[in-house]
């Protein structure tokens, strides 16, 4: 007899009670982290997968083909998005939300799903955006005009709310700029 309990005793069964009811949640808990880590390990080798995707070159021949298994991979990683079909029209009540706020406003924190990636692609070119998101991105946000929220911009991710604050316009690279000068010297004293 230890503690002065016996076996088959009510002070040892309900003992006995207490400790199964208590650990009864840790392990549905830990189910429920189990699944949730599962899906998140999914939804990141789907991400990137889609990034690598994305990354590949349209002129590419050997891997160009690769291209098509894009929208199969971005309609698996809208299964795993929480609001589903619902998402867009839940990004449009976020924009009338967001309307005339600035772009630190806290409501548009609160507004959007937790996202595994930055936050912020701040000076960021184009081509950038494009591995990220896929180049329908990249073109979307391209044409945006700067200083308000807008959208909603489909991605392979979901959809997104986006703030322009500043547009810098492209710059040739040097050794670009030197080819072209030559060849403008060269066109222009007719050799």
């Amino acid at each position: 007899m230890a503690f002065g309990l016996t076996v088959g005793s009510p002070a040892t069964v309900e003992l006995a009670q207490v400790i199964t009811h208590s650990m009864a949640p840790v392990f549905l808990l830990a189910a429920v982290a189990g699944f949730v880590s599962l899906l998140s390990t999914r939804a990141n080798g789907i991400i990137e997968r889609i990034r690598a995707v994305n990354a590949i070159s349209g002129d590419d021949g050997a891997r160009g083909d690769l291209r098509a298994d894009l929208p199969r991979l971005q309609r698996r990683a809208k299964l795993v998005n929480r609001r589903g079909a619902r998402a867009r029209e839940d990004a449009v009540q976020g924009l009338a939300k967001l309307a005339g706020q600035p772009e630190d406003a806290r409501i548009a924190a609160s507004l959007g799903d937790p996202f595994m990636f930055q936050a912020h692609y701040r000076d960021r070119a184009p081509d950038f955006l494009g591995k990220e998101f896929g180049p329908p991105v990249s073109r979307a946000v391209a044409a945006l005009a700067p200083g308000s929220w807008q959208g909603p911009v489909e991605s392979g991710f979901g959809w997104h709310l986006v703030f322009v604050d500043t547009v810098i316009p492209g710059r040739v690279p040097f050794g670009a700029f030197w080819t072209m000068q030559r060849l403008a010297l060269l066109l222009g004293s007719g050799r």
